[in-house]
């Protein structure tokens, strides 16, 4: 079972997984940067999180506000931070948006000592269900300071509109209803309005087949991830839990065109990589191991050469999404 102090480590060290993963095509890593943001903006970003975790958990315990409060107000703490601690941008609201929810629900849980992973789903969709109009207000001036790459413009509830504030009222659009608005356009929007069902019932499960491939990593994964203390100094993960988070990378891209790609570039460039994606994929199991990362590496190279616009970021925060739900369905309700 999870206690409190691992479940922060385990938010902190998903992030921190996702991040060092290397060569995840299209995305920034160690040895790619863009040309406005660089690989440490990340990992600083992450490394001054801890004590927003902590608060957290905290506000939740002492019931200053409901769920859907926290998530949003949480939200806005985690954005005003990364902006001001990093000059690279946004490099992690996608991380934000999908871990909170199932940061503040897993607290709840653990708090209470429920090991019911109906309720907790029931819970993280209730976090956007039970919301109020003021708290897509406060999604909202998270978003704005976040600015969210190729949004564009919208007829209605527009994020950078002067009148956002009055329709969002006006029409009732709490989070559960903007999320569904906005979810043919943005992944991350997609995986909330749908409570995880992608992670939960498409990449959890391959993500399980995967770890069965690699004798003892389950294992170790568990003891680098929940149980030890962050790491500051940049390690390098271990060479079969990098292949294997290669590996589901590009099993999420391939299942999912990537929405960032699609709004940046064009959906047939987002298309195009998703099936590039799957072909590599597929050659795993087929190719010695040397070669196969020589093809991934071919990949990210290709996709460097457009300074971001061909970078799948939705499916890095779906990685990461991913790798914590792991840790709560096994730690919490399986015991592993």
């Amino acid at each position: 079972m999870v206690n409190l102090e691992n479940l922060i480590i385990a938010a902190i060290n998903s992030s921190l997984l996702e991040i060092r993963t290397w060569p995840k095509p299209g995305n920034v890593h160690k040895t790619y940067n863009f040309s406005s943001t660089t690989y440490e903006d990340f990992l600083i970003t992450v490394y001054s999180s801890e004590p927003l975790w902590k608060s957290v958990y905290e506000e939740l315990v002492g019931k200053k506000s409901p769920p859907s409060t926290l998530f949003v107000t949480s939200l806005l703490k985690f954005v005003k931070n990364m902006m001001h601690v990093q000059s690279g941008g946004n490099v992690l609201l996608g991380h934000y948006l999908l871990l909170l929810p199932l940061f503040i629900a897993s607290a709840y849980v653990i708090t209470n000592n429920i090991q019911n992973e109906i309720f907790f789903w029931k819970y993280t969709h209730n976090i956007l269900q039970d919301s109020q109009p003021t708290d897509t207000m406060i999604l909202y001036q998270a978003l704005r300071i976040a600015q969210p790459g190729g949004m564009g413009t919208r007829a209605k509830y527009d994020l950078f509109s002067e009148n956002f504030r009055s329709e969002l009222l006006l029409d009732k659009i709490n989070l559960e209803k903007i999320f569904e608005l906005s979810k043919d356009y943005d992944g991350i929007s997609k995986e909330l309005a749908e409570n995880y069902k992608f992670t939960r019932e498409v990449v959890f499960p391959q993500l399980d087949r995967f770890f069965s491939e690699y004798q003892n990593l389950k294992r170790l994964f568990f003891q680098d991830v929940v149980s030890q203390e962050i790491q500051n100094d940049v390690p390098d993960i271990s060479e079969d839990l990098n292949e294997l988070l290669i590996r589901s990378y590009l099993f999420i891209l391939s299942q999912r065109n990537d929405t960032l790609i699609t709004r940046k570039s064009t959906a047939s460039h987002s298309k195009l990589v998703s099936d590039m994606s799957a072909l590599i994929l597929e050659k795993y199991y087929s190719l010695p191991r040397n070669e196969w990362n020589s093809i991934v590496k071919d990949f990210d190279d290709e996709l460097h050469k457009s300074d971001g616009k061909l970078n799948p970021g939705t499916t890095a925060d779906l990685l990461t999404c991913a790798i914590f739900v792991f840790v709560i369905k096994n730690r919490i309700f399986r015991n592993y």
